[in-house]
Protein backbone atom coordinates (compact mmCIF):
# COMPACT_ATOMS: atom_id res chain seq x y z
CA UNK A 1 0.00 0.00 0.00
CA UNK A 2 2.78 2.40 0.87
CA UNK A 3 4.46 1.69 -2.46
CA UNK A 4 1.17 2.50 -4.23
CA UNK A 5 0.93 5.81 -2.34
CA UNK A 6 4.49 6.70 -3.35
CA UNK A 7 3.72 5.90 -6.99
CA UNK A 8 0.62 8.09 -6.87
CA UNK A 9 2.60 11.01 -5.44
CA UNK A 10 5.26 10.59 -8.13
CA UNK A 11 2.56 10.51 -10.78
CA UNK A 12 0.89 13.67 -9.45
CA UNK A 13 4.21 15.49 -9.32
CA UNK A 14 5.02 14.40 -12.85
CA UNK A 15 1.67 15.68 -14.08
CA UNK A 16 2.17 18.94 -12.22
CA UNK A 17 5.60 19.41 -13.75
CA UNK A 18 4.28 18.61 -17.22
CA UNK A 19 1.68 21.38 -16.84
CA UNK A 20 4.39 23.99 -16.24
CA UNK A 21 5.67 24.04 -19.81
CA UNK A 22 3.79 27.23 -20.72
CA UNK A 23 4.81 29.30 -17.71
CA UNK A 24 8.44 28.26 -17.93
CA UNK A 25 8.86 28.61 -21.68
CA UNK A 26 7.28 32.03 -22.19
CA UNK A 27 7.84 34.90 -19.79
CA UNK A 28 4.81 36.73 -21.17
CA UNK A 29 2.28 33.97 -20.58
CA UNK A 30 -0.06 33.56 -17.62
CA UNK A 31 -1.48 30.11 -16.85
CA UNK A 32 -4.82 29.50 -15.15
CA UNK A 33 -5.67 26.08 -13.70
CA UNK A 34 -9.24 25.01 -14.53
CA UNK A 35 -10.81 21.75 -13.41
CA UNK A 36 -12.64 20.77 -16.62
CA UNK A 37 -12.66 21.38 -20.34
CA UNK A 38 -15.09 23.81 -21.92
CA UNK A 39 -18.35 22.93 -23.65
CA UNK A 40 -17.21 25.06 -26.56
CA UNK A 41 -17.11 28.85 -26.82
CA UNK A 42 -20.72 29.91 -27.08
CA UNK A 43 -21.59 32.71 -24.67
CA UNK A 44 -24.62 30.80 -23.37
CA UNK A 45 -22.84 27.58 -22.40
CA UNK A 46 -24.07 25.88 -19.24
CA UNK A 47 -20.94 25.29 -17.18
CA UNK A 48 -19.09 27.76 -15.00
CA UNK A 49 -15.75 26.76 -16.54
CA UNK A 50 -17.00 27.53 -20.04
CA UNK A 51 -18.48 30.82 -18.91
CA UNK A 52 -15.19 31.77 -17.26
CA UNK A 53 -13.08 30.94 -20.31
CA UNK A 54 -15.38 32.67 -22.78
CA UNK A 55 -15.53 35.80 -20.61
CA UNK A 56 -12.07 36.64 -21.95
CA UNK A 57 -13.38 36.58 -25.54
CA UNK A 58 -16.93 37.94 -25.56
CA UNK A 59 -17.59 41.47 -24.27
CA UNK A 60 -20.37 42.11 -21.75
CA UNK A 61 -22.60 45.16 -21.57
CA UNK A 62 -22.03 45.44 -17.83
CA UNK A 63 -19.45 44.32 -15.29
CA UNK A 64 -19.34 44.20 -11.49
CA UNK A 65 -17.01 45.92 -9.08
CA UNK A 66 -14.78 43.10 -7.74
CA UNK A 67 -15.03 44.32 -4.15
CA UNK A 68 -18.63 45.60 -3.86
CA UNK A 69 -20.56 43.84 -6.62
CA UNK A 70 -21.90 47.17 -7.89
CA UNK A 71 -23.05 46.96 -11.50
CA UNK A 72 -20.81 49.09 -13.72
CA UNK A 73 -20.73 50.01 -17.43
CA UNK A 74 -18.49 47.85 -19.58
CA UNK A 75 -19.20 47.61 -23.31
CA UNK A 76 -21.99 50.12 -22.81
CA UNK A 77 -23.24 52.83 -20.46
CA UNK A 78 -26.96 53.26 -19.92
CA UNK A 79 -29.77 55.54 -18.86
CA UNK A 80 -33.19 54.54 -17.51
CA UNK A 81 -36.48 56.33 -18.05
CA UNK A 82 -38.33 57.76 -15.05
CA UNK A 83 -40.87 54.93 -15.10
CA UNK A 84 -38.08 52.32 -15.08
CA UNK A 85 -39.29 50.68 -18.29
CA UNK A 86 -36.93 51.98 -21.00
CA UNK A 87 -33.19 51.36 -20.95
CA UNK A 88 -31.01 53.16 -23.47
CA UNK A 89 -27.53 51.69 -24.00
CA UNK A 90 -24.67 53.63 -25.57
CA UNK A 91 -21.98 51.28 -26.84
CA UNK A 92 -18.34 52.28 -26.62
CA UNK A 93 -17.64 54.14 -29.89
CA UNK A 94 -14.21 52.53 -30.30
CA UNK A 95 -15.36 48.96 -29.56
CA UNK A 96 -14.33 46.63 -32.40
CA UNK A 97 -14.32 42.93 -33.10
CA UNK A 98 -10.85 41.54 -33.64
CA UNK A 99 -11.51 41.40 -37.39
CA UNK A 100 -11.81 45.19 -37.39
CA UNK A 101 -15.59 45.46 -37.73
CA UNK A 102 -17.39 47.60 -35.14
CA UNK A 103 -19.30 46.02 -32.26
CA UNK A 104 -22.78 47.36 -32.85
CA UNK A 105 -26.25 47.60 -31.35
CA UNK A 106 -27.27 44.92 -33.82
CA UNK A 107 -24.79 42.48 -32.20
CA UNK A 108 -26.42 43.15 -28.84
CA UNK A 109 -29.95 42.76 -30.19
CA UNK A 110 -29.00 39.55 -32.01
CA UNK A 111 -27.40 37.99 -28.91
CA UNK A 112 -30.21 38.91 -26.55
CA UNK A 113 -32.86 37.60 -28.92
CA UNK A 114 -30.85 34.42 -29.50
CA UNK A 115 -30.78 33.79 -25.73
CA UNK A 116 -34.59 33.67 -25.70
CA UNK A 117 -35.13 31.78 -28.95
CA UNK A 118 -36.47 28.19 -28.71
CA UNK A 119 -34.20 27.40 -31.66
CA UNK A 120 -31.19 28.08 -29.42
CA UNK A 121 -32.51 26.54 -26.18
CA UNK A 122 -30.37 28.71 -23.90
CA UNK A 123 -30.54 28.33 -20.14
CA UNK A 124 -31.13 32.10 -20.11
CA UNK A 125 -34.52 31.57 -21.78
CA UNK A 126 -37.11 33.18 -19.53
CA UNK A 127 -34.57 35.34 -17.70
CA UNK A 128 -35.51 38.37 -19.82
CA UNK A 129 -38.88 39.88 -20.68
CA UNK A 130 -39.11 42.89 -22.97
CA UNK A 131 -41.70 44.57 -25.12
CA UNK A 132 -39.20 45.57 -27.79
CA UNK A 133 -35.51 45.94 -28.60
CA UNK A 134 -34.92 48.90 -30.87
CA UNK A 135 -31.69 49.67 -32.70
CA UNK A 136 -31.45 53.47 -32.76
CA UNK A 137 -28.13 53.56 -34.60
CA UNK A 138 -24.95 51.46 -34.78
CA UNK A 139 -23.94 52.38 -31.25
CA UNK A 140 -27.29 52.98 -29.55
CA UNK A 141 -29.86 50.44 -28.40
CA UNK A 142 -33.18 50.89 -26.62
CA UNK A 143 -34.88 48.10 -24.66
CA UNK A 144 -38.45 48.60 -23.49
CA UNK A 145 -39.80 46.42 -20.68
CA UNK A 146 -43.47 45.62 -20.05
CA UNK A 147 -43.04 46.14 -16.31
CA UNK A 148 -40.36 46.95 -13.78
CA UNK A 149 -37.70 44.21 -13.66
CA UNK A 150 -35.27 44.53 -10.76
CA UNK A 151 -33.05 41.82 -12.25
CA UNK A 152 -32.79 43.16 -15.78
CA UNK A 153 -29.42 44.92 -15.57
CA UNK A 154 -27.79 42.16 -13.55
CA UNK A 155 -28.82 39.59 -16.13
CA UNK A 156 -26.91 41.44 -18.84
CA UNK A 157 -23.58 40.08 -17.66
CA UNK A 158 -23.38 37.50 -20.45
CA UNK A 159 -21.15 37.80 -23.49
CA UNK A 160 -22.22 39.53 -26.68
CA UNK A 161 -21.50 37.51 -29.82
CA UNK A 162 -20.82 38.76 -33.38
CA UNK A 163 -24.04 38.69 -35.38
CA UNK A 164 -22.16 38.59 -38.69
CA UNK A 165 -20.82 35.12 -37.83
CA UNK A 166 -24.27 33.52 -37.54
CA UNK A 167 -27.44 33.07 -39.54
CA UNK A 168 -29.96 35.78 -38.76
CA UNK A 169 -32.61 33.20 -37.78
CA UNK A 170 -30.31 31.59 -35.15
CA UNK A 171 -30.45 28.27 -37.00
CA UNK A 172 -26.68 27.75 -36.64
CA UNK A 173 -26.23 29.47 -33.27
CA UNK A 174 -25.32 26.18 -31.61
CA UNK A 175 -23.49 24.59 -34.54
CA UNK A 176 -21.46 27.36 -36.21
CA UNK A 177 -17.70 26.86 -36.37
CA UNK A 178 -17.15 29.83 -34.09
CA UNK A 179 -18.46 27.72 -31.20
CA UNK A 180 -15.57 25.25 -31.43
CA UNK A 181 -12.75 27.22 -33.07
CA UNK A 182 -13.48 30.96 -32.78
CA UNK A 183 -11.68 33.15 -35.32
CA UNK A 184 -12.90 36.38 -33.76
CA UNK A 185 -13.27 38.01 -30.35
CA UNK A 186 -14.44 41.26 -28.84
CA UNK A 187 -12.90 40.88 -25.40
CA UNK A 188 -9.29 41.20 -24.27
CA UNK A 189 -8.15 37.89 -25.76
CA UNK A 190 -8.54 35.92 -29.00
CA UNK A 191 -8.75 32.14 -29.23
CA UNK A 192 -5.52 30.55 -30.44
CA UNK A 193 -5.41 26.80 -29.74
CA UNK A 194 -7.33 24.08 -27.91
CA UNK A 195 -5.96 20.64 -27.05
CA UNK A 196 -9.02 18.81 -25.66
CA UNK A 197 -8.70 17.89 -21.97
CA UNK A 198 -5.22 19.47 -21.92
CA UNK A 199 -5.20 23.23 -22.48
CA UNK A 200 -6.72 26.27 -24.16
CA UNK A 201 -4.47 29.10 -25.32
CA UNK A 202 -5.43 32.69 -26.20
CA UNK A 203 -3.48 35.70 -27.42
CA UNK A 204 -3.96 39.39 -26.66
CA UNK A 205 -6.52 41.24 -28.78
CA UNK A 206 -4.84 44.33 -30.34
CA UNK A 207 -8.28 45.82 -31.10
CA UNK A 208 -9.59 45.63 -27.52
CA UNK A 209 -11.26 48.97 -26.81
CA UNK A 210 -9.83 49.19 -23.29
CA UNK A 211 -6.33 48.75 -24.68
CA UNK A 212 -4.36 45.71 -25.77
CA UNK A 213 -3.51 43.57 -22.72
CA UNK A 214 0.13 43.77 -21.73
CA UNK A 215 0.28 40.02 -21.12
CA UNK A 216 0.60 38.50 -24.56
CA UNK A 217 -0.79 35.02 -23.91
CA UNK A 218 -3.05 33.28 -21.44
CA UNK A 219 -3.39 29.52 -21.07
CA UNK A 220 -6.12 27.56 -19.32
CA UNK A 221 -4.50 24.35 -18.13
CA UNK A 222 -7.11 21.63 -17.60
CA UNK A 223 -6.30 19.84 -14.33
CA UNK A 224 -9.31 18.02 -12.83
CA UNK A 225 -7.47 16.82 -9.72
CA UNK A 226 -7.15 19.52 -7.07
CA UNK A 227 -3.94 18.05 -5.65
CA UNK A 228 -2.25 17.98 -9.05
CA UNK A 229 -3.30 21.58 -9.66
CA UNK A 230 -1.98 22.58 -6.25
CA UNK A 231 1.42 20.99 -6.81
CA UNK A 232 1.69 22.81 -10.12
CA UNK A 233 0.75 26.09 -8.46
CA UNK A 234 3.34 25.57 -5.72
CA UNK A 235 6.02 24.79 -8.29
CA UNK A 236 5.22 27.69 -10.61
CA UNK A 237 3.66 25.59 -13.34
CA UNK A 238 0.41 27.53 -13.14
CA UNK A 239 -0.01 31.11 -12.00
CA UNK A 240 -3.61 31.17 -10.79
CA UNK A 241 -5.70 28.47 -9.17
CA UNK A 242 -8.37 27.86 -6.58
CA UNK A 243 -7.17 25.79 -3.62
CA UNK A 244 -8.88 23.81 -0.88
CA UNK A 245 -8.87 24.58 2.83
CA UNK A 246 -6.34 21.88 3.65
CA UNK A 247 -3.95 23.32 1.04
CA UNK A 248 -4.14 26.81 2.52
CA UNK A 249 -1.30 26.53 5.10
CA UNK A 250 1.25 25.32 2.55
CA UNK A 251 0.24 27.99 0.04
CA UNK A 252 0.42 30.67 2.74
CA UNK A 253 4.00 29.61 3.50
CA UNK A 254 5.05 29.93 -0.15
CA UNK A 255 6.64 33.39 -0.61
CA UNK A 256 5.81 33.36 -4.33
CA UNK A 257 2.05 33.17 -3.79
CA UNK A 258 -0.77 35.41 -2.55
CA UNK A 259 -4.01 33.91 -1.24
CA UNK A 260 -7.26 35.83 -1.66
CA UNK A 261 -9.99 34.47 0.61
CA UNK A 262 -13.62 35.38 -0.07
CA UNK A 263 -17.10 34.30 0.91
CA UNK A 264 -18.47 33.39 -2.49
CA UNK A 265 -21.81 33.81 -4.18
CA UNK A 266 -22.25 30.04 -4.32
CA UNK A 267 -24.41 27.32 -2.85
CA UNK A 268 -23.70 23.60 -2.74
CA UNK A 269 -26.54 21.11 -2.78
CA UNK A 270 -27.91 17.73 -3.72
CA UNK A 271 -30.45 18.05 -6.50
CA UNK A 272 -33.15 15.40 -6.51
CA UNK A 273 -34.79 14.32 -9.74
CA UNK A 274 -38.51 14.56 -8.99
CA UNK A 275 -39.58 13.33 -12.43
CA UNK A 276 -39.21 10.01 -14.24
CA UNK A 277 -35.50 9.80 -15.14
CA UNK A 278 -36.17 7.25 -17.89
CA UNK A 279 -38.31 9.70 -19.86
CA UNK A 280 -37.18 13.31 -19.31
CA UNK A 281 -39.80 15.84 -20.35
CA UNK A 282 -40.07 19.64 -20.13
CA UNK A 283 -42.60 21.11 -17.72
CA UNK A 284 -44.61 22.58 -20.60
CA UNK A 285 -45.21 21.71 -24.23
CA UNK A 286 -44.75 24.14 -27.12
CA UNK A 287 -48.20 25.61 -26.48
CA UNK A 288 -47.55 26.21 -22.80
CA UNK A 289 -49.63 23.31 -21.53
CA UNK A 290 -48.35 21.28 -18.54
CA UNK A 291 -46.68 17.98 -19.42
CA UNK A 292 -47.04 14.79 -17.37
CA UNK A 293 -43.43 14.15 -16.35
CA UNK A 294 -44.10 11.07 -14.26
CA UNK A 295 -42.44 10.71 -10.86
CA UNK A 296 -39.10 9.43 -9.67
CA UNK A 297 -39.66 6.08 -7.89
CA UNK A 298 -37.83 7.32 -4.80
CA UNK A 299 -37.40 11.07 -4.84
CA UNK A 300 -40.91 11.74 -6.06
CA UNK A 301 -41.76 11.20 -2.37
CA UNK A 302 -41.11 14.35 -0.33
CA UNK A 303 -40.68 12.23 2.82
CA UNK A 304 -37.67 10.54 1.21
CA UNK A 305 -36.15 13.88 0.30
CA UNK A 306 -36.67 15.19 3.82
CA UNK A 307 -35.25 12.01 5.35
CA UNK A 308 -32.21 12.32 3.06
CA UNK A 309 -31.54 15.82 4.36
CA UNK A 310 -32.07 14.83 8.00
CA UNK A 311 -30.10 11.62 7.68
CA UNK A 312 -26.54 12.95 7.41
CA UNK A 313 -24.53 15.57 9.27
CA UNK A 314 -24.28 18.76 7.22
CA UNK A 315 -22.00 20.26 9.86
CA UNK A 316 -19.41 17.63 8.95
CA UNK A 317 -19.21 19.31 5.54
CA UNK A 318 -18.28 22.57 7.25
CA UNK A 319 -15.31 20.81 8.81
CA UNK A 320 -14.25 19.55 5.38
CA UNK A 321 -14.68 22.97 3.79
CA UNK A 322 -12.62 24.80 6.40
CA UNK A 323 -12.70 28.30 7.80
CA UNK A 324 -15.25 30.66 6.33
CA UNK A 325 -17.75 28.04 5.16
CA UNK A 326 -21.31 28.46 6.47
CA UNK A 327 -24.53 26.46 6.36
CA UNK A 328 -27.01 27.54 3.71
CA UNK A 329 -30.76 27.03 3.73
CA UNK A 330 -31.78 27.77 0.17
CA UNK A 331 -30.88 29.16 -3.24
CA UNK A 332 -29.90 32.60 -1.94
CA UNK A 333 -26.21 32.55 -0.90
CA UNK A 334 -25.52 33.98 2.58
CA UNK A 335 -23.14 36.54 1.04
CA UNK A 336 -26.25 38.31 -0.31
CA UNK A 337 -27.04 39.13 3.28
CA UNK A 338 -29.99 41.46 2.68
CA UNK A 339 -32.03 38.69 1.05
CA UNK A 340 -30.69 35.65 2.91
CA UNK A 341 -33.14 33.99 5.32
CA UNK A 342 -30.86 34.11 8.35
CA UNK A 343 -33.72 33.30 10.73
CA UNK A 344 -34.62 30.11 8.86
CA UNK A 345 -33.22 27.11 10.73
CA UNK A 346 -31.37 24.66 8.49
CA UNK A 347 -32.25 20.97 8.60
CA UNK A 348 -30.74 19.42 11.73
CA UNK A 349 -28.94 16.08 11.75
CA UNK A 350 -31.57 13.67 13.10
CA UNK A 351 -31.12 10.07 11.91
CA UNK A 352 -33.83 8.80 14.25
CA UNK A 353 -36.29 11.38 12.94
CA UNK A 354 -35.31 10.53 9.38
CA UNK A 355 -35.93 6.84 10.02
CA UNK A 356 -39.33 7.65 11.52
CA UNK A 357 -40.25 9.71 8.45
CA UNK A 358 -39.39 6.81 6.19
CA UNK A 359 -41.34 4.36 8.31
CA UNK A 360 -44.42 6.58 8.28
CA UNK A 361 -44.18 6.90 4.50
CA UNK A 362 -44.08 3.11 4.09
CA UNK A 363 -40.37 2.65 3.46
CA UNK A 364 -39.44 -0.37 5.61
CA UNK A 365 -36.73 -3.03 5.60
CA UNK A 366 -38.99 -6.04 5.41
CA UNK A 367 -36.32 -8.57 4.43
CA UNK A 368 -33.61 -7.47 6.87
CA UNK A 369 -30.96 -6.71 4.24
CA UNK A 370 -30.37 -3.21 5.58
CA UNK A 371 -32.12 -1.50 2.65
CA UNK A 372 -35.67 -0.21 2.97
CA UNK A 373 -38.23 -0.80 0.27
CA UNK A 374 -41.78 0.19 -0.58
CA UNK A 375 -44.09 -1.66 -2.94
CA UNK A 376 -41.13 -3.70 -4.12
CA UNK A 377 -38.98 -0.64 -4.90
CA UNK A 378 -35.71 -0.57 -2.89
CA UNK A 379 -34.56 2.69 -1.33
CA UNK A 380 -31.52 2.64 -3.61
CA UNK A 381 -30.19 5.34 -5.90
CA UNK A 382 -27.07 6.60 -7.66
CA UNK A 383 -25.45 9.79 -6.42
CA UNK A 384 -23.53 11.47 -9.25
CA UNK A 385 -20.88 14.07 -8.50
CA UNK A 386 -17.79 15.61 -10.14
CA UNK A 387 -14.81 13.70 -8.79
CA UNK A 388 -11.39 15.15 -8.00
CA UNK A 389 -12.42 17.89 -5.57
CA UNK A 390 -11.57 16.78 -2.03
CA UNK A 391 -14.57 18.60 -0.52
CA UNK A 392 -17.09 17.04 -2.91
CA UNK A 393 -15.43 13.63 -2.74
CA UNK A 394 -15.57 13.74 1.07
CA UNK A 395 -19.18 14.94 1.05
CA UNK A 396 -20.25 12.01 -1.14
CA UNK A 397 -18.63 9.53 1.25
CA UNK A 398 -20.37 11.08 4.27
CA UNK A 399 -23.74 10.93 2.51
CA UNK A 400 -23.20 7.30 1.50
CA UNK A 401 -22.10 6.20 4.95
CA UNK A 402 -24.63 8.00 7.12
CA UNK A 403 -27.65 7.43 4.87
CA UNK A 404 -26.64 3.79 4.67
CA UNK A 405 -27.12 3.58 8.44
CA UNK A 406 -30.83 4.47 8.14
CA UNK A 407 -31.77 2.19 5.25
CA UNK A 408 -30.66 3.90 2.06
CA UNK A 409 -28.32 2.23 -0.41
CA UNK A 410 -26.27 4.98 -2.04
CA UNK A 411 -24.24 4.01 -5.09
CA UNK A 412 -21.58 6.63 -5.74
CA UNK A 413 -20.70 7.70 -9.25
CA UNK A 414 -17.85 10.18 -9.09
CA UNK A 415 -16.70 11.01 -12.59
CA UNK A 416 -15.14 13.75 -14.68
CA UNK A 417 -17.52 16.72 -14.84
CA UNK A 418 -17.67 16.89 -18.61
CA UNK A 419 -18.93 13.31 -18.83
CA UNK A 420 -21.71 13.99 -16.32
CA UNK A 421 -23.05 17.45 -17.03
CA UNK A 422 -24.72 16.77 -20.37
CA UNK A 423 -25.53 13.08 -20.24
CA UNK A 424 -26.76 12.99 -16.64
CA UNK A 425 -27.45 16.38 -15.05
CA UNK A 426 -28.82 18.56 -17.85
CA UNK A 427 -30.44 15.60 -19.57
CA UNK A 428 -32.28 14.93 -16.29
CA UNK A 429 -31.52 11.20 -16.39
CA UNK A 430 -29.94 11.14 -12.91
CA UNK A 431 -31.37 10.12 -9.52
CA UNK A 432 -29.50 12.56 -7.28
CA UNK A 433 -26.54 14.81 -8.07
CA UNK A 434 -24.23 16.74 -5.73
CA UNK A 435 -22.65 19.95 -7.01
CA UNK A 436 -22.37 23.68 -6.37
CA UNK A 437 -23.53 26.64 -8.43
CA UNK A 438 -22.42 30.25 -8.56
CA UNK A 439 -24.68 33.24 -8.99
CA UNK A 440 -21.98 35.44 -10.47
CA UNK A 441 -23.84 38.64 -9.60
CA UNK A 442 -25.17 40.03 -6.28
CA UNK A 443 -28.78 39.26 -7.19
CA UNK A 444 -30.88 36.81 -5.11
CA UNK A 445 -33.18 36.05 -8.03
CA UNK A 446 -30.46 34.62 -10.25
CA UNK A 447 -29.89 31.17 -8.74
CA UNK A 448 -33.40 30.95 -7.30
CA UNK A 449 -35.15 31.63 -10.59
CA UNK A 450 -33.03 29.23 -12.60
CA UNK A 451 -33.42 26.39 -10.08
CA UNK A 452 -37.03 26.84 -8.94
CA UNK A 453 -38.99 28.44 -11.80
CA UNK A 454 -41.03 25.76 -13.56
CA UNK A 455 -40.43 27.50 -16.90
CA UNK A 456 -36.75 26.63 -16.48
CA UNK A 457 -37.52 22.88 -16.44
CA UNK A 458 -36.30 22.04 -19.95
CA UNK A 459 -34.02 19.02 -20.39
CA UNK A 460 -30.66 20.02 -21.89
CA UNK A 461 -31.58 23.71 -21.72
CA UNK A 462 -33.08 24.95 -18.45
CA UNK A 463 -31.46 24.74 -15.03
CA UNK A 464 -34.52 23.66 -13.04
CA UNK A 465 -32.83 20.28 -13.07
CA UNK A 466 -35.03 18.91 -10.28
CA UNK A 467 -38.23 19.29 -12.36
CA UNK A 468 -39.72 21.27 -9.49
CA UNK A 469 -43.12 22.78 -10.26
CA UNK A 470 -44.93 24.93 -7.68
CA UNK A 471 -47.23 27.73 -8.96
CA UNK A 472 -46.83 29.61 -5.67
CA UNK A 473 -43.06 29.63 -6.17
CA UNK A 474 -43.42 30.86 -9.75
CA UNK A 475 -45.62 33.73 -8.53
CA UNK A 476 -43.19 34.67 -5.78
CA UNK A 477 -40.25 34.74 -8.16
CA UNK A 478 -42.18 36.94 -10.58
CA UNK A 479 -43.19 39.33 -7.79
CA UNK A 480 -39.59 39.59 -6.53
CA UNK A 481 -38.56 40.95 -9.89
CA UNK A 482 -41.38 43.44 -10.20
CA UNK A 483 -41.18 45.31 -6.88
CA UNK A 484 -41.70 49.05 -7.63
CA UNK A 485 -38.48 50.92 -6.94
CA UNK A 486 -36.57 47.64 -6.43
CA UNK A 487 -35.56 48.56 -2.87
CA UNK A 488 -33.76 45.72 -1.11
CA UNK A 489 -35.92 46.15 1.99
CA UNK A 490 -39.06 45.59 -0.10
CA UNK A 491 -37.69 42.61 -2.03
CA UNK A 492 -36.08 40.79 0.91
CA UNK A 493 -39.28 39.30 2.42
CA UNK A 494 -40.18 37.76 -0.93
CA UNK A 495 -36.85 35.94 -1.26
CA UNK A 496 -36.97 34.85 2.37
CA UNK A 497 -40.34 33.24 1.63
CA UNK A 498 -38.83 31.62 -1.48
CA UNK A 499 -36.19 30.03 0.74
CA UNK A 500 -38.76 28.86 3.29
CA UNK A 501 -40.92 27.12 0.66
CA UNK A 502 -37.86 25.56 -0.98
CA UNK A 503 -36.79 24.18 2.40
CA UNK A 504 -40.22 22.66 3.00
CA UNK A 505 -40.67 21.18 -0.49
CA UNK A 506 -37.01 20.15 -0.66
CA UNK A 507 -36.42 19.76 -4.41
CA UNK A 508 -32.79 20.46 -3.44
CA UNK A 509 -30.93 19.73 -0.22
CA UNK A 510 -28.88 22.90 0.20
CA UNK A 511 -25.78 22.31 2.30
CA UNK A 512 -23.07 24.97 2.57
CA UNK A 513 -21.64 28.08 1.02
CA UNK A 514 -17.87 28.07 1.00
CA UNK A 515 -15.21 30.67 1.50
CA UNK A 516 -13.09 30.10 -1.57
CA UNK A 517 -9.37 30.57 -1.76
CA UNK A 518 -8.02 31.95 -5.03
CA UNK A 519 -4.26 32.08 -5.36
CA UNK A 520 -2.06 34.00 -7.77
CA UNK A 521 1.67 34.02 -8.33
CA UNK A 522 3.27 37.25 -7.17
CA UNK A 523 4.84 37.78 -10.58
CA UNK A 524 1.40 39.08 -11.65
CA UNK A 525 1.17 42.79 -10.87
CA UNK A 526 -1.83 45.19 -10.74
CA UNK A 527 -4.26 42.36 -10.01
CA UNK A 528 -7.32 43.38 -7.95
CA UNK A 529 -9.36 40.34 -6.88
CA UNK A 530 -12.57 40.61 -4.91
CA UNK A 531 -15.49 38.41 -3.88
CA UNK A 532 -17.41 39.34 -7.05
CA UNK A 533 -14.39 38.72 -9.32
CA UNK A 534 -12.09 36.32 -7.45
CA UNK A 535 -9.21 36.59 -9.93
CA UNK A 536 -9.76 40.23 -10.82
CA UNK A 537 -9.80 38.98 -14.40
CA UNK A 538 -12.38 41.53 -15.57
CA UNK A 539 -9.51 44.01 -15.45
CA UNK A 540 -6.90 41.76 -17.00
CA UNK A 541 -5.84 44.47 -19.45
CA UNK A 542 -4.28 46.21 -16.43
CA UNK A 543 -2.18 43.21 -15.40
CA UNK A 544 1.56 43.24 -15.88
CA UNK A 545 4.28 40.70 -15.12
CA UNK A 546 7.24 41.41 -12.87
CA UNK A 547 10.50 41.20 -14.76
Amino acid sequence: MKRLQVLLVVLMLALALSSSVFAQSDANTVVFAINADTQGYNAFAQTSVTNFVTSFMWPTLITTDPQTGELLPNLASWTVSDDGLTYTFNIEPDALWSDGLPITANDVKFTLEASQSPVVGSFMAGQYNWTSINVIDDKTLEIVLPQVDCTFLGNLGWGIMPAHKFAADFSDFNTAAINTAPDIAGGPYIFDEHAPDEFIRMRANPNYWKGQPQIENIVFQIIPDTEVAFQSLMGGGVDLSAITADQDPAAAANPNLTINRFALNTVAFTTFNLADPTNPQPAYDADGNPVDQGAHPIFGDVAVRQAYAMGYDHDALLALAGEGAVRSVGPVPPVISWAYAADLAPIAYDPEGAAALLEAAGWVDSDGDGVREKDGVPLEFQLDYPAGDSLIDGTALIIQDQLGQIGFRVNLNGAEWQSLVGARLLAQTYDAFYLSISGGIPEPDFIANMMLNSAQDIPLAGLNIASYNNPQMDELLASGRAVPGCAAADRAPIYQQVQAIALEDMPYDYTISTAARFVHNNRIQNITPGPWDPYGASRIEQWTLAQ
